[in-house]
């Protein structure tokens, strides 16, 4: 079922999936990761971008950091536990670099967290991503990132043992929009049910069987998204993001990765999870659409579109002497959320 909101003001945000796993890491470093006990920084990079690498025991002290930066500013950074630390290092601190002192990020999502103790599960840390943000070379000179630093408020008793530490790039555009229509449905496709009678007869023998699958990976009802725009540079931007370009913007400074295959569907009727296929094109890409937007209470609505793919043709900017119009058409090859409390791309 698709629903439709008119004259709603608020922002929309394209997401890429570009993730840090560079393991060669040759040339100048894209990604950085230190642990640091007692003032020392131990390069921890390689086996925390490689689910397969060495483990690293982490955050035993408040006093110790993990240092993780990325080429680009970024919201989240997904950690895999080998094993959990005891439930007694209280919340987890994270910092960015302003060019002067260390400052704690906005909206903290700590999705490690167990009952307000920090590392107790696998889980995502996402935050906003700082405007202030400068990169710097603290941990080891010359890599010049955007860094982070993240510890514990109290020491814990048992340490967690990471598997994986790995940033996601967050590059996101974003476009500030006045009365916007949107037409979008509130979840996904299903298979359809087909009805067996008992030799054309019914009866206590009849029952239903389950068809193909195909409406489950086909798009979901087209997302119509129309509304005025605040600036005509989103003309020559908007396009470059959705082709996952280098849009040139400081959120989203260098070229992007298709989220295709990011997200995953319930199958058939048991409802198992599979990630959904890629492409057959490799140059047609999709992305996960934020859109947020105040109703008449003044409550602040939220909504995510996962996978979705823009075809050539189906954004329209249209310049009038007082305003910008966008129209965007696009399909939905992935999940649908409902349940968002800020902007963050969670894959």
């Amino acid at each position: 079922m698709a629903n439709t909101y008119y004259g709603k003001n608020g922002a929309l945000r394209f997401y890429d999936s570009t993730k840090g796993r560079d393991l060669s890491q040759s040339g100048p470093k894209q990604v950085h990761i230190t642990n640091e006990v007692a003032s020392v920084h131990a390069d921890i990079t390689a086996d925390m971008l490689n689910p397969s690498g060495g483990t690293v025991a982490i955050l035993a002290l408040a006093a110790n950091h993990i240092y993780i930066g990325n080429l680009f500013p970024f919201s989240r950074v997904v950690i895999d536990l080998a094993s959990i630390a005891s439930a007694d290092g209280g919340a987890l601190v994270v910092q960015y670099w302003n060019g002067s002192t260390w400052v704690a990020v906005g909206n903290l999502l700590d999705g490690t967290a167990v009952s307000g103790n920090t590392m107790r599960q696998d889980g995502a840390i996402e935050f906003d991503v700082p405007t202030a943000w400068v990169a710097n070379d603290v941990p080891s000179s010359g890599t010049n990132l955007f860094y982070i630093r993240i510890h514990t408020t109290t020491n814990t008793g048992t340490d967690a043992v990471a598997q994986l530490i790995e940033p996601s790039s967050g590059q996101y555009y974003e476009l500030v929009f006045a009365a916007m229509n949107l037409t979008a449905p509130e979840g996904n496709n299903r298979p359809d049910e087909i009805l067996r009678l008992n030799r054309g007869q019914l009866d206590p023998n009849a029952h239903y069987i389950q068809g193909l699958d195909d409406p489950i990976v086909q798009p979901a009802p087209q997302i119509t998204f129309g509304a005025l725009m605040d600036s005509i540079h989103n003309k020559t931007a908007l396009p470059k993001v959705l082709a996952c370009q280098d849009a040139d913007i400081t959120t989203w400074p260098g070229s992007g990765i298709s989220t295709k295959t990011d997200t995953q569907l319930p199958a058939g009727l048991t409802g198992i999870m599979v990630n959904t296929p890629p492409f057959t094109d490799p140059t047609k890409k999709a992305l996960c659409v934020q859109v947020m937007w105040d109703d008449l209470a003044g409550s602040r609505i939220f909504r995510e579109y996962n996978e979705v793919h823009v075809p050539s043709g189906g954004v329209t900017i249209t310049e009038a002497p007082d305003s910008v119009t966008l129209q965007m058409v696009g399909g939905i090859f992935g999940s649908i959320m409902s349940d968002l409390t800020h902007f963050g791309y969670r894959y």
